[in-house]
C-alpha cells in the first residue's frame, strides 16, 4: 500500500465483519456497514418488499441481468431498512433531497454500492457515502487518471509500486464523497484531491476510510469525523 505525505496509508487495516442477526443498533455517533454477497441468496419474493413503481423502474433496464440485479439490491436494502426501523419492508418509504440523494423517511441516511456479487449498505443519521469496486487486473486506468484525477493523485500513481490498487482507492474515495454530498459524478473531479485523510465539500468536513478486501475488492467511506464504524455481514434473511 502506498504511503502518503503524512505517513498514513491510503488503506486502513482489513475490517472485521461480524455476523448480523437482527440486533438493534444505535446510529448515535455510529455508521453501520452491511455486506451482502448475492450468491448467498436464492429465489427472492420481490413482492414482499417492492412497490409497483420499483418494478416499473426495473423494467426500464434493457438487459435481464441488470433488471434482476436492481430488484435483488432494492429488495435486500428494503428488508434491511425494515428490520432496522422495525416495520414491514414494503412500508419503507424513501425521501429525496433537492439533489436527489435518497434517505429514509424517519431520519435514516443510507448509501448503497455494488460491484459484481457484493452489495454494501451504510446506515447513519448523518450524510455518508460508500463505494465498492472490483479490482480488475486488466483494466487500463492510466487515461482515466490523467483526465479525471488531481495532479497530486496522478503523481502518487506514477511513483507507486501498487498503482492499480491505489487507483481504485482514489476512485472509490471520489465516488464516496460525491455520494455523501449528493453531487454525483461531476466533470471537475480533477479539481480536488482525496489523498489526504479528509476533505471539505460544501462547507462540511468528511473523513475517508478505505479498505481492500481479501477478495480483491476496494471500498471507501466518506463520513463526518465523529462517527465510528461497525461492519456486519448478512448471509441469511431469516431474521429480516
Amino acid at each position: 500500500m502506498t504511503k502518503i505525505a503524512d505517513g498514513m496509508s491510503l488503506n486502513s487495516p482489513l475490517p472485521v465483519w461480524k455476523s448480523y442477526a437482527g440486533e438493534l443498533l444505535s446510529l448515535e455517533n455510529e455508521v453501520h456497514i452491511f455486506k451482502f454477497n448475492l450468491k448467498d441468496f436464492g429465489n427472492l419474493d420481490y413482492r414482499e418488499a417492492l412497490s409497483q413503481a420499483e418494478f416499473e423502474k426495473a423494467s426500464k433496464y434493457h438487459r435481464t441481468e441488470d433488471k434482476e440485479a436492481f430488484l435483488r439490491r432494492r429488495y435486500l436494502l428494503k428488508k434491511l431498512l425494515g428490520a432496522y426501523l422495525q416495520i414491514p419492508s414494503n412500508m419503507v418509504e424513501f425521501a429525496y433531497s433537492v439533489r436527489k440523494k435518497p434517505s429514509v423517511k424517519g431520519g435514516v441516511e443510507f448509501s448503497l454500492s455494488h460491484s459484481k456479487d457484493y452489495v454494501l449498505v451504510a446506515l447513519s443519521n448523518q450524510a455518508i457515502g460508500i463505494d465498492i469496486e472490483w479490482i480488475d487486473p486488466s483494466f487500463e486506468f492510466n487515461d482515466i487518471a490523467i483526465n479525471h484525477f488531481h495532479p497530486e493523485e496522478v503523481g502518487l500513481l506514477r511513483n507507486s509500486m501498487t498503482a492499480r490498487s491505489d487507483f481504485y482507492t482514489i476512485w472509490t474515495r471520489k465516488e464516496s464523497i460525491l455520494k455523501a454530498t449528493a453531487e454525483g459524478l461531476i466533470m471537475a473531479m480533477n479539481l480536488f484531491s482525496v489523498t489526504p485523510g479528509s476533505i471539505t465539500r460544501n462547507n462540511n468536513v468528511y473523513h475517508f476510510q478505505s479498505y481492500q478486501t481479501i477478495q480483491k475488492y476496494q471500498f471507501s467511506l466518506a463520513l463526518p469525523a465523529d462517527l465510528n464504524c461497525s461492519f456486519w455481514e448478512i448471509r441469511s434473511l431469516s431474521f429480516l
